[in-house]
Formats: structure tokens, sequence, C-alpha cells
């Protein structure tokens, strides 16, 4: 040998050591071991050169070493562990080393990599061995079986919960419920079935073999554990530093203090069940998280909270009986025990739920049964002490058997296919005192080992020998004779020992006596030199010496009888549960007697049942070696490892796998399987053995020589099948590739071939355009030449033009110059008139008066009174919302301004028509005179007084909130009130508004704004307010009060608001915003609509209809405010927001006529509704607003009615109707007024008479032919009786009053005489009719000239005056043709007002409602928000800044022009004038008034939504009556009318419907089952209801209250119609 070499040398150990030659001395070298680094001297012929060239760090593959001996199997073992590799093959056996530590090695990263591969592909693992057990599964469809083997403490318990975590994460169930209740399972049954031991920390105390059941698609669906040999004695008795079951030590720890309280536990310490082996705190283990997981473990699993309760019950009673003392006493003269404290047993008696007399008992005495007798024996002290151990051991052992069956009861639900098998059991054991479960547990290994050598040696063997395979036989240890000396019938030592349990007075000696007797000449039996209890098994690990003491005991392990009963006989059923088995075999007698089998006869049962379980299953095994004894961290202790190498075989395995051929096909299996290797194969071949052998041989470069033919298999070697497996699957993937590579080609020819159609479509389309392009160039260049020659022939003709025309100026130039002279003739004549006027026109001096000294007047003091004391109503301004952000108003077609907007200068107005003394300009002091002629000094006193607050309004900083709101709705209100007063308003707001540089203007303008929301101004003014509002309006207020206006035209009629503004459009003016309100159907169904201040109840139905899908059968309905216990019902043409205004009035607040119906006013009434609606004037009448107005002064009617007439005597005096409206119909809020006692005493007692002729007037000023249409008739009514509205550009008059028919009420003979009198006030009329004739005109003309054209023709007579001067004092003529000018533009006009009378006789109707776009809610609900744009509605406004073109609309023409329908003669006369004179002096004078900016249509802006915030009230829409022949086809509309009478018929607010009607509705709703939340019905039912409620008299008619004489009566306007029928059928 030479210094260097390295060598295997015997330094007297057993087995060759590792070393490097540093000396030689002739036949001695000194050799450095590589494993101590001493130096050895030894013999040249006991060294080994190394041979091979293995790596320094070892081979993953044992069976590739160079050499084969037992020091290079474990040099091997000890490089891997210090190089951090656990884990080396021995072909597909897994040699697993302990760490004693955690590496990360076994994450998710780890298992994807591991799955799908072969074991030896990648570095050896532990999830190798799970993913081969899990393929071969999959593939063989056989059922698998991972054999986990080792001494204990090296490793198998963890080594089985990796091989669960891969099987678990690899499974593809949709849901891992399954498979994390199976891993749940583990930490229970560790909990219960581990313990702390000298070599091991956590080891397992009983076998476990787990089955996972998968199906055919690898799903796990379940598992079933099976356990094996639970040590018992460990309950009772631990050895020095060692510990009981860990869940005790858990329990004390985890559990709360309340909880330990009911159990009556204390700490471990206290226990003689805990403290025998001094080790209660472990170090390596956490009790505390170790019990969070226990009790989530059973979470999981679904235990009750009843079982959780019994088992820890069961758990304390153990403890608690380990601490029954005994103490000795004679009884009888024989030696007995009794308890020394009770306290324990107590607690043990509590928790078991069992008699404590009864279990006191059967811990001292014996209960004896002999012929049909029972008697008690004492018990000694040590047979009460083995009673005591035995009764707690039965119950520790029978709650692990339930928490077994327990666990497999609910993971093992479904029938397997195949499975996968792991198989955890103690390791073999030799401590210094082995005892019976020793020795069980070795027996055990001893199978474990008898398997593996079967598999691995003798069957492998026998199979080569069998196929006829060359082989050399290897000699392994069998170990098959000391399986036969302990378990061999009859005379092994299990037998035996079974044998000697049946005798009665059999001890261990007498076991040991046979024993010796038969076994002592047995090769691997031994017994002690010196006589001891001992005797001696060699097995396969080693020679264990066992203690016979206690063997038959714990072999016999029997519970007493009396015990069993006792325990059966518990009020807990879970613990009689358990011991029912052995209570029915305790029990039984005679012939059906039960033979307790022994704990050896079961377990050797059990093994036996295992190693035919596993036979049945292809193996793989793990071998867990334990590197040292102190569970170190990486410290290999190099003979505690070879020795568990010795015994497991690995040598004998290495050499044999080496030699070996462990993969066995059939010729079928392996011709199937790599046939795909060789091209030109048959698919189903009939001789496999040549297909096998033509495989091979076209193989032979990849297997080589690994392989054997035998008979009927092929035989390889792991390496081989490993290449063949690998060149299979690389040409399957190349298969797949293919395959892949082909439909994907498919699929993208598809594509293209779609692409390519689509761009010939697009090719198509773009040829197309081009050439429509060329013929568009042409046809323009061919337009373009026609041109030039049409232009040539047109200036041809303009040049014969242009001569005849100069030689025409030629002679106008004359004309013009004696034009000049008039013009300025006429301007001398304005120069002088401007200075008239100038003189009488003094402008304003001294500063702004104290405008907080003006007087209040009495009415309004006692509002703001209220207002001081406390009132508020719920709706302020901070009680309204924004509801996201704004919603534009549509437009509707042709809204412009007229062409002469520019002309009607407001200043035309003021110089025509205010009175002397006053201009237009900013006032600083009180008026003492109104600003325009009025008719009454009434009128002129209310004008004053308005004045004053308006300037107290827009001047006094104190009035804000409710003040601010009381003094603007007084303002309005006057104006609503009083009419003529309407154009005085307009006027002085226009005054305080104009050159108006203080702070107070914007006040002003809102006011403005807010009386435009309430009346329109006379048509007279319209056009000059709404050029003043357009070009003077500040902060926006000219937009906003421009589309006020413009939505005026609906009203030009004279029809006003019945009350002031309401809050919403209080803070709607201060914002520009949208008003938005939600509305309720029958149908629970919610919708937001935007509304406006003229937006009627019939075009808010007909809107919100439409938007629900409703195109037909708009009419007739209406809308209805719903409270409490309150209904206010509108009719058609009534302005919704007149509802919401009634509510928010203070009760001081001047009276006014209701709106709509109300049922507050009218609900005692329902009884007689249908014969009689009238009462006292006493009693409420027009709503809700005349009772506050009474509540207000007090109790006393008389005194109240004295105060009334004292203080608001102006209140209830409404003037008479402009003269122009004298034919017009009644508008709603005068039709709708309380007549008062001075009114019926001023008719002369024919008030009833007097009221109806005013209210048919509209209907009787008609001819014959129109009562006898239904579509005429119902047109002249109010809301137009339900028929469909008139198409769009037809023409009807505006709206107007609907008039009324009284009831007939018995009894009441002036109603009859009302009646009376208008049927022949009917007849008179159509007969002067018949005679005279109607003409409008000659009784126009025979108006007499009112006011406006008096003051006209004065200002013209002066005017013309001053020309008369001039004339005396200048040249004759000028005088004249001045005269003629004025007269020419006057004739001009008169022609443009006749035209314009001929062309429209009406004033066009008012826009509808026009369709309206939907938003999303800004709310959280699901309600729809509907932008219902109310009419007039205006075209999208321009960019700021800039204006529309002044195009008048063809649709309207010129809906401001006076009309005949609007204006008597004489006022026609009125109007032609003031155009005429405005123009003229507009002519003369352009310096006489003041110059204002052109007038365009303004973008308003338009701020957030608003909204009232959580009212108290909610706005639905209802079905108000029908047409003569409307049809209920929509099937919504159906719905929707059949939710009302079922709502109005389990309502208490609705009085249309008497007590009888709603008692016969009730019964017909209840026969088909129908209630308010159920509303389900079938259309026929539906109908029937319907018509049902339309027989009603009162139901589907439109109710108005009208007082007459003192008189509250309800009028019908479906009866009218029933009665004008039948007046036209007489007539």
């Amino acid at each position: 040998m030479d210094v260097g070499s390295n060598v295997w040398f015997d330094a007297g150990e057993d087995y060759l050591l590792y070393g490097c030659v540093v000396a030689c001395r002739g036949d001695l070298l000194s050799v450095a071991a590589e494993e101590d680094g001493k130096n050895y001297t030894v013999e040249v012929q006991k060294t080994k050169p190394v041979t091979g060239n293995d790596p320094p760090s070892g081979v993953e593959d044992m069976i590739q070493l160079s050499d084969l001996h037992q020091g290079l199997l474990l040099r091997n073992i000890r490089k891997r562990y210090a190089a951090k590799h656990i884990y080396t093959y021995t072909g597909s056996i897994l040699v697993a080393v302990n760490p004693y530590k955690l590496f990360d090695i076994y994450n998710l990263n780890m298992v994807r990599r591991y799955e799908g591969q072969l074991i030896g592909k990648l570095p050896p693992h532990i999830f190798a061995i799970g993913s081969a057990a899990y393929s071969n599964m999959l593939k063989s469809r056989e059922d698998q079986c991972v054999v986990i083997s080792g001494e204990s403490g090296a490793g198998k318990t963890e080594s089985t919960k990796l091989i669960m975590q891969y099987l678990a994460a690899v499974n593809k169930a949709p849901s891992n419920l399954t498979t994390e209740q199976i891993l749940e399972a583990n930490p229970l049954l560790e909990s219960f079935g581990n313990a702390k031991t000298v070599r091991n920390d956590n080891s397992s105390r009983f076998g476990k073999y787990l089955e996972i059941n998968f199906d055919r698609r690898g799903v796990i669906i379940g598992a079933r554990t099976t356990e094996y040999l639970l040590e018992k004695s460990r309950i009772v008795y631990q050895t020095g530093e060692e510990r009981n079951y860990h869940v005790f030590y858990e329990m004390l720890v985890g559990l709360a203090a309340e909880e330990k309280q009911k159990y009556g536990l204390l700490t471990a310490e206290d226990y003689f069940y805990l403290n025998q082996g001094g080790a209660c705190p472990l170090e390596s283990k956490d009790d505390m998280s170790d019990f969070g997981r226990l009790v989530a473990s059973t979470e999981v699993l679904g235990f009750s909270h009843s079982e959780k309760d019994a088992i820890f019950r069961i758990l304390a009673a153990v403890l608690h009986l380990g601490n029954v003392c005994f103490s000795m006493a004679v009884q009888s003269g024989q030696d007995a025990s009794v308890i020394d404290s009770e306290t324990e047993l107590r607690a043990v008696s509590a928790l078991l739920m069992a008699p404590f007399e009864g279990l006191r008992l059967s811990l001292t005495h014996k209960l004896t049964e002999t012929r049909g007798e029972r008697f008690r024996t004492p018990l000694n002290i040590e047979r009460a002490l083995d009673t005591r151990d035995a009764l707690a051991k039965a119950l520790y052992s029978k709650l692990f058997s339930w928490l077994v069956q327990r666990v497999n009861s609910i993971v093992d639900k479904q029938k397997k296919v195949t499975s996968v098998a792991v198989l955890d059991i103690f390791g073999f054991e030799d401590f210094k005192m082995n005892s019976f479960e020793q020795l069980c547990i070795n027996y055990a290994n001893e199978n474990l080992q008898y398997y593996f050598n079967q598999h691995i040696f003798k069957l492998e063997q026998e199979e080569y020998s069998r196929e006829e395979i060359s082989w050399e036989t290897i000699e392994f240890n069998d170990n098959q004779p000391c399986l036969d000396l302990i378990a061999r019938k009859p005379l092994g030592i299990i037998h035996i020992l079974d044998d000697e349990s049946n005798f009665p007075k059999a001890s261990d000696q007498s076991f040991l006596d046979k024993l010796l007797q038969q076994h002592t000449v047995n090769s691997y039996f031994d017994k002690p030199r010196t006589k001891k209890p001992l005797f001696a098994i060699h097995h396969y690990a080693g020679t264990v010496w066992y203690t016979v003491s206690m063997f038959l005991d714990k072999n016999r392990d029997i519970l007493r009888p009396d015990l069993i009963e006792l325990l059966n006989s518990s009020t807990s059923p879970f613990i009689s549960s358990l011991f029912a088995e052995d209570y029915e075999i305790s029990m039984s007698s005679g012939a059906r007697k039960k033979k307790t089998p022994t704990v050896a006869a079961k377990f050797h049962q059990s093994l036996a049942e295992l190693i035919s379980a596993m036979q049945r299953c292809h193996p793989f095994f793990v071998r867990c070696i334990k590197p040292n004894t102190s569970k170190a961290p990486m410290v290999f202790e190099n003979k505690l490892v070879l020795d568990q190498l010795r015994y497991s075989g690995m040598l004998e395995t290495i050499r044999i796998r080496r030699a070996g051929f462990p993969v066995r096909l059939k010729f079928s299996v392996f011709a199937r399987r790599y046939q795909c290797l060789v091209e030109g194969l048959p698919v189903n071949a009939v001789d496999d053995r040549a297909t096998c052998i033509r495989i091979i041989h076209k193989l032979d470069d990849k297997i080589g020589s690994a392989y054997q033919l035998g008979l009927t298999k092929v035989f390889l070697k792991e390496v081989a099948e490993q290449k063949l497996e690998e060149a299979r699957a690389i040409r399957l993937r190349g298969a797949a590739v293919l395959i892949q590579k082909r439909v994907r080609g498919y699929l993208a020819r598809i594509q293209y071939l779609k692409l390519r159609q689509a761009v010939i479509v697009i090719q198509r389309y773009v040829a197309t355009w081009l050439a429509r392009i060329h013929f568009l160039q042409l046809r323009q260049r061919v337009i373009c030449a026609q041109s030039y020659v049409r232009m040539h022939q047109q200036r041809k003709r303009y040049i014969i033009m242009r001569d005849a025309h100069q030689r025409e100026q030629e002679e106008l130039r004359k004309l013009r110059e004696e034009e000049e002279a008039r013009r300025k003739a006429l301007e001398e004549s304005s120069r002088l008139t401007h200075d008239h006027m100038h003189s009488m026109s003094p402008e304003p001096v001294g500063p702004m008066m104290d405008v907080t000294s003006l007087e209040i007047p009495t009415e309004l003091a006692l509002i703001l009174d209220s207002i001081a004391r406390g009132w508020r109503h719920q709706h302020v301004e901070r009680g309204l919302i924004a509801v996201r952000d704004s919603y534009e108003m549509d437009s509707f077609p042709g809204a412009r301004l007229t062409d002469d907007i520019d002309s009607h200068a407001f200043s035309k107005f003021s110089g025509v028509f205010f009175q002397e003394g006053h201009h237009w300009q900013f006032q600083r002091r009180p008026l003492s005179q109104s600003l325009t002629k009025l008719s009454t000094e009434t009128l002129q006193h209310e004008a004053v007084a308005i004045f004053k607050m308006i300037m107290r309004f827009m001047g006094d900083p104190a009035v804000t909130g409710p003040q601010e709101v009381a003094i603007g709705n007084y303002i309005i209100q006057k104006g609503i009130t009083y009419p003529e007063l309407r154009d005085e308003i307009f006027c002085q707001l226009a005054c305080q508004t104009c050159s108006n540089d203080e702070e107070c203007s914007e006040r002003g303008w809102l006011l403005m704004a807010l009386c435009l929301c309430a009346f329109p101004p006379s048509p007279l003014l319209y056009k000059y307010l709404l050029n003043y509002v357009s070009g003077c309006g500040v902060n926006g207020y000219n937009g906003f009060c421009q589309r006020r206006l413009l939505r005026c035209v609906v009203s030009l009629s004279g029809i006003s608001r019945s009350h002031p503004p309401c809050m919403l459009e209080w803070k709607a003016c201060r914002s520009f915003s949208t008003m938005v309100l939600p509305f309720v159907f029958a149908d629970d169904a919610k919708l937001w609509a935007v509304v406006d201040s003229w937006t009627t109840a019939e075009e808010m139905a007909t809107c919100l209809l439409r938007q629900r899908g409703i195109e037909v059968g708009h009419s007739g309905w209406t809308v209805a405010l719903l409270e409490e216990k309150e209904r206010h019902e509108l009719s058609g043409c009534d302005f919704v927001l007149d509802l919401l205004a009634e509510l928010e009035l203070p009760p001081e607040f001047p009276s006014s006529s209701s709106p709509g119906f109300s049922t507050r006013a009218y609900g005692l009434l329902h009884q007689d509704v249908r014969h009689r609606a009238a009462t006292r004037m006493d009693s409420p009448m027009m709503g809700r607003r005349s009772y506050r107005s009474q509540q207000a002064f007090g109790n006393s009617q008389a005194e109240n009615r004295g105060q009334l007439e004292q203080l608001l005597a102006g209140r209830r005096k409404r003037p008479a109707l402009h003269k122009h409206q004298q034919f017009a119909p009644i508008a709603p809020s005068a039709m709708a007024q309380p007549v008062g006692r001075d009114s019926k005493r001023e008719s002369g007692g024919h008030s009833v008479t007097d009221f109806l002729d005013s209210l048919f007037e509209p209907v009787l000023s008609g001819s014959m032919e129109d009562l006898t249409s239904p579509t005429s008739l119902q047109s002249k009514l109010k809301g137009r009786g339900g028929m469909p509205p008139p198409p769009p550009g037809s023409h009807r008059k505006p709206p107007g009053a609907v008039p009324l028919l009284l009831p007939p009420h018995h009894g009441d003979q002036d109603v009859q005489g009302a009646v009376a009198n208008m049927a022949a006030a009917f007849a008179q009329r159509q007969q002067s009719r018949r005679v005279v004739g109607r003409d409008d005109a000659s009784s126009v003309a025979s108006e007499p000239m009112s006011d406006f054209a008096k003051l006209l023709a004065a200002k013209k007579a002066a005017i013309a005056a001053k020309v008369d001067t001039q004339e005396n004092r200048g040249p004759r003529g000028i005088a004249s043709a001045g005269t003629d000018l004025q007269s020419q533009l006057l004739a001009k006009k008169r022609a443009m007002t006749s035209k314009s009378d001929s062309d429209e006789s009406f004033p066009p109707p008012p826009p509808r409602l026009s369709q309206a776009t939907f938003h999303s809610p800004s709310s959280a609900d699901d309600e729809i928000l509907l932008s219902a744009p109310p009419p007039p509605s205006f075209s999208p406004p321009p960019p700021p800044g800039d204006v529309d073109p002044l195009i008048s609309s063809p649709a309207l023409g010129d809906p401001f022009a006076p009309s005949s329908h609007y204006m008597s003669g004489s006022e026609h006369n009125l109007a032609d004038a003031l155009h005429a004179a405005a123009t003229s002096v507009s002519g003369l004078d352009s310096g006489l008034l003041r110059r204002e900016k052109p007038v365009r249509l303004l973008r308003t802006i338009q701020g957030p939504a608003v909204t009232y915030n959580r009212p108290s009230w909610s706005v639905s829409i209802r079905k108000e009556m029908f047409a003569a022949n409307e049809k209920m086809e929509n099937p919504l509309v159906l719905n929707l009318i059949f939710a009302q009478i079922v709502r109005d018929t389990y309502s208490t607010t609705c009085c249309r419907i008497s007590k009888e009607e709603r008692l016969r509705m009730k019964d017909l709703l209840r026969r088909y089952g129908v209630t308010v939340d159920n509303l389900s019905q079938s259309a026929a039912v539906k109908k029937i209801v319907i018509d049902t409620a339309r027989e009603w008299p009162c139901y589907f008619t439109k109710l108005f209250p009208v007082v007459v004489g003192c008189r509250r009566c309800v009028f019908s306007v479906s009866l009218l119609l029933h009665l004008f029928e039948f007046y036209c059928a007489g007539h």
C-alpha cells in the first residue's frame, strides 16, 4: 500500500472503517480513520483497498455503491446525514434518518415537484414514496400499502403524517371537507394514543393502520383507521422520565378556569396517575397549543357538545379515580380495605353519573354469585388497588376505541374503489424491564419483518425459480422460527399464556415453568442462569429479556361483572353505551355464555388480519433509523445506526435488489404498455411473447442486460423500468404535442377563414364607399358646371334689371329728400316730448330708508307671531336633500323667442302704463300709490302694502329662515288672491331690481322667480317682462326666470296656483335646481319623477304611466297624497305642488282653496256621499286650510267669525275677473272659492242657481251640436273627463273650470230647484241663440273702453297736440306726414295681428311631457329615478356665453300676441295702439326710453336636483274615472286598477266607498282569496272586481268640494255627463 491511499481496515469494530494510509512499516500500516481522526496500526492483510469512485457526499441509491459491506453502507448514510440529506434509497425502499429538527422540504412547491414522478428521477424524499404509491394505484387499479417501520423514536409517526399530507395535497376533490377531516383525525388520535417514553417524546403507544380510500378519478372519498393494542398499563403506571397520555396534560392546561372547576380539576402534579414519572412539563411539546388543535379537530369532525362534555368527564373521572386511597382493615377475621377519603370517590361518582354507594362497594368488595345467590367478600388493599386500576384502564380504553369508531363513522361513508394504506405501528422495544406489552409489540415487529422478508427475499426467489430465471440464491435471516416460538400452536408462548389464563389457580410462576419446560432446547429461547422470573427471546433485532410479573393479569384484562353492571347503569347515555356489549356478555349464562377472549388472542388475530390485508396490496417500505439515543439534532451514533441496519436486513436487501429483478410484468401488459416505443408493431398481436422480444431488441440500447424473460413474465431491474418509463413518457408527450398542434392548427385555420371573410366584407364596404366618394365628386363637378352656366344666364338678367333699378333709384332719391324733411320735424317733436316727460320724472334723492320701521299687516303679524312662538313645519330648507348631480330639462320642439322680443323693452311698458309720477327706477321710499292703474281703492291700498313688504323682504337683514318664507309667501298669496295685483307685483319687483347695486337685489330676483312659480303676468305684460328678466337678471336669475316665464305659457288664461310655493320650490329657486318627487303605484312600484311648479296631476300621471310601459290608456288618472289618516286627491288639471304647499303653510296663513278633495274634510260623510254631501258652514269646509284658520282664534264660532271678518276681511273677497276673461271658463282657483254668508245675502237667496249658472257657463255657451258630442262635452270639463288628449298641433281651449253638478239630495229643495233652473236656462239660451246668433266680434266691440285704453288715448292725444303745435310753427305738411307714418305703422301692425288671429284663433295647447330618461338612483334602494321634465321643456341650451338666434317658432307663431279668445274688442284696439305707440316713440327718440341688450334664449345654471328628506307623506297615482269606451287591454293597467280597488277597500281613508259597498267588496275578495298581500290573480278575477267597482256611483268620478250658501257639497263629474246626455236626448 502506498502512503496516501484510501483503504477499508478492521479496527476491532464489527464493521470496516474508512481511512487514509499515512505510513508503511513492513506488514504494518498506519491509517488515519475518517470517522474519528485517530491513527490505527493494522496489518496489511486486514485492509481492503477502496474500489470505485463514489461521490464524497454519498450516493442517493445504495444499490449503486461500488462495493458492498456494512462499513460502506454506514459511511454513505453518515455522509448524507452530515450534508442534511436524511433520505436515501435502497432501490424502491426509502431509508429515513430522524434529524430531530424541522427542515423546509415539505412545502407545497415540493409536493408539486414530486407529483407524478418516478422513484429515482429526483433526490430521495418521503413525497417520492407517496407519489409512487398514488401513481401506481391510478395505473394498476390495485391497493397500495406504505409500511413504515423502525425503533421507537425513529420518526415513524412524523413520516406517516407527511405521507397523509402529500396524498391530501394531490387530491383532486372539488371539496376539501373530507380531506380536512381525515387530517384533523390525526392530532385527535395522537393526543389520546401517544405519550412520552424514555426514547421518544411523542411515541405511539398503539398501532394504527390507516386506509385512505379513492374513487376511480383518484379523489379521496373517505378513510378508515384500525387500532392495535393500546398500552393500557401506561394509564396507571409510568416509569421514571415518562408521562401518561398527552390528552391529560393538554386538558389540564387548556381548559378554562370555570370548566376546570366544573370537572374539579387541578394541576398535573396533583394526580397520582400523572406524577409517577416526574416529567409533567415537556420542553419539546406545547400542551396549550396542542389542546387548541384538539378542540379544533373535534369541531371539524363534527363532535357534538354533549359528546365533548362526556369525553372530558371520563378523563377527569380517571384522574380522580387514581387519587382514591385505601387503608387496611379487618372484617369478620379477614383482611379488608376501606377508602380513606370519600371526596375523590364522590367526584368520580358525579362525573360518571353512577351511584356512589355501589361504586364504593365495588372497589372494596368482590361480588360472588353461587347457585343464584350473590354475596360480597372484602378485598385487601392490593386487590382494591388492582380493582381501581382496572376500572381506570377500562374507562380509558373504551373511550379510545369509541373515538376510533366515531372518526371512522365520520370519514368512512362511501364504498372504496382503491386505497393507499399507511401502517404506523410501534417500533421494536427493549427496555430495562420488559413486560407483556413489549412482548406483543416485538411480536408485531417480527411479523412485519417476516412480511418484509417474504416480499423482498423469499417470495422473490420462489418467483425466479418458478419462471426459470437464472439466479444465485442469497442467504438472509429468516425469522420464521422466532414467530413459531411465539405464536405456533399448541406450544407457542402466546398459547401457553392463554391456557394458563383460563386456570383460576394459575400464576405467573406456573406460566414461566411451562415455558422453561417446553422451550429450553429452542435456539431462539433462553433462560436466566439464576432462578429469576425472566425469560429471553432472540428476536431479529436482538435478544430481549421479559419479566413474567403480571403477565396473566394483563392478558386476562377482565373487569369484574359488578363493575360492568355499575357502569352500564350510569344515567349518562354515553358512558352506559360504552359498556353495553360487555354487559351482555357478563349477563349471559349457560350454553349461551360467551367467553371473553384474552388480550394476546385478540392481538394475534388482529395481526393475522393485518398481514392478510397487506399481502393484498402492493407494498412500499420506509425504514426509519434512530441516529442517537439522546434525541439530539444532527448527532450520528455509528453503533446504534449499524445495529438497525443489520436487523432490518438492509445489506441483504441491497444484494438482492442489485442482483434481482423487482419489476415483473406479464407479456400482455408489457406489450401493451411499451409497444408505443417501437414503430410498425400490430396493435392487437396474438403472440405477446414475440411482441415483447421485438420491443426489447429494439430498445436494447436503453435497457441492456437489465432484464430476463420468464415463462409468463418479463423481469426488469429498477433502472431498466425507469428508462423505459422515461422513454414512454417522452413518446406520449410527443404524441400529445402533435395532437395539440393539429387541433390548434385547425382552430387557427377556422379563425383565419373568419378573419378573411370579415376582411372581404370590409373591403367590399370600403370599395363601395370609395366609389360613392368618386360619384359625389363627379356630381359636385357637374353641379359646379351647371352653376356657372346658370350664373352666366342670371348675370345677363341682372344687368337688365340693374339698369332698370338705377332708373328707379333716381326717382326715389327725390322722395327720400322729402322724407328727410318729415323726419327732422318728427325729431323736434320727440325732443319736446322728452323734455316734458323728463321734467315730470324727478330722480330719487336721499339715502335708503330704514325698512325695519315699515308697518306689517295684521294677518302677516299673526303669522310671524306664530313662527316666533316656535311653529315649524317638518319640511324646512335644511330638511331638503340633493339627489345626485343635476337633471337637465329636455326641450320641447320649437321653443324659441319671437322675432319682435327685442322691441318689447320694459321701458316702453313703464312709459305707457305707469301712473303719473312713477318711473321705472329703484325706489328708496314706500309708494304712495300703485305703479299701474287699479280699478278699486282696496286694490290701491293692497298694492302700497305689498310694496312695503317687498322692501321689507329685500332690505331687512333680520328677515331670514321661516320669517323670510312667510313674508314671501304672503306677498305671493296676494297675487294669487287678487289677479289684478299680479302685474303690479311684477312691476314693483322690476323697479326694485332695476339698476339696484344693493346686496338686496338678489332677494328681489328670488321673489321674482317665486312669483313666476305661482301666477303668470297678463298677456300685455308678458313680453316686456320676458325682455326684462332675460337681459337684467343677476347671478343666473336671468336664465332661470326666463325659463319660469316661458313655462307660464300654460297659464296665460289667468289660471294661477292655489297656494304659494312650497319649501321645495324655495330651495329650487335659490339653487336653480330641478325638483324630484317619489311616486308610489298601487302595486308598490316606486318611481322618481321631475316636477315643476306648473305640472298638473294629469301630466304627472301620464308621464309615470309611460315610464311603466303604458303607451295607451293614460286618461282618467290623477295624483293623490297620503298621510297617516288623511288622503288628498287632485283633479286632472290641478297642480301637483299645491298639495305640498298646503301642508307647509302656518295655521294663521290666509285661507285659500284646497287644490283637491281631502279625506279629512269629508271622511265622516262616507255613508251618504252618494246622496248628500252638505254640512254646516261651521265645520271645516275647504280641506285643512279653513280648519286651521278657524282654530287660530278661539273656540266661539261667533267670536271667531267676527274676528275673522275684522282682521281678515280682505282675505275672503275675490275680485271680479278681467273683462277680457268674461267669456273664458272659470279658473279652478276661482271655481273652488268658498262662498260665505255675505255672498248669499247679496244674491238674494239664489246662491245655488247663480252658482250653477256660473259653473255651466262654459258648457252652455256652446251649441246644441257640442252638447250632443261626448268628446266635445268632456273637453269642456275639468281634466277632460279622462278622454285622450288632442293630437299635437290641434286647436283646443286652455284648461278651464270643470262644471260641477250638485248631487241630488232627498229633501233638499234648493238643489232640486237649481237643477230645474239650469235646465230652463239651457233651453232659453238655445232658443235665443237660434234667433239672435252668437257674434263675439260685436259683443267685444260693444265693450266699454278699459282704463288702459283711456291712458293710451290720453298719451296719444298729448303727442298729437304737440305735433299740431309744431305744424302751426313750421312748414305745412310735416304734421300730416307724421300722422301718415304713424297711421301706416298702425295699419301694418293691425294687418299682422289680423293675420295672426286668422291663422290661430286660440293659443297653442300646453306642450305634453317629453319622453323621460332614466337615471340610476342616488340612494341604496332599488327605486328608479325618473327624470320626467315637466312641460313646456326647452331645447338644449348653448354653451355659456352663446345665445340662440332669434328664430320665431312656426309651431307657436306668436303665442303671446293678444287674441280674441282672451281679449275684448276694446282691448284689441288697446294692444294695437300700445304696439304702434311704442314703435312710434321708439322711432322718434331713442334717448327717451332705456336701451336694453338684445334678448337671447339663455342657458339655465342647473344645480343639483332636490327632494324631501324622509317626508311623512307619500304621493301616488290612481285611476279617477273611465272614458265611455275605455277598454282595459293592458295587463299592467288592469293590475294597477285592481290593486287600487283592493287597497281602498281595506283602507279607512277612502271616502268614495260606502260601508255597504265596502262589505260587499270584502266578501267578493275573500271569495277569491284576495288580500292586500296577495294580489296575484287571473285577469278574469281582476275584471270582475273592477266591473263591480265601476258600478259604485262615487268611486270612478271626479269629486270637487264646493260651498253653496252655508252648505258644503261634493260635485261628481261622471254624474254630470249622464245628466247632460239626458238633457240632450230630451231636447
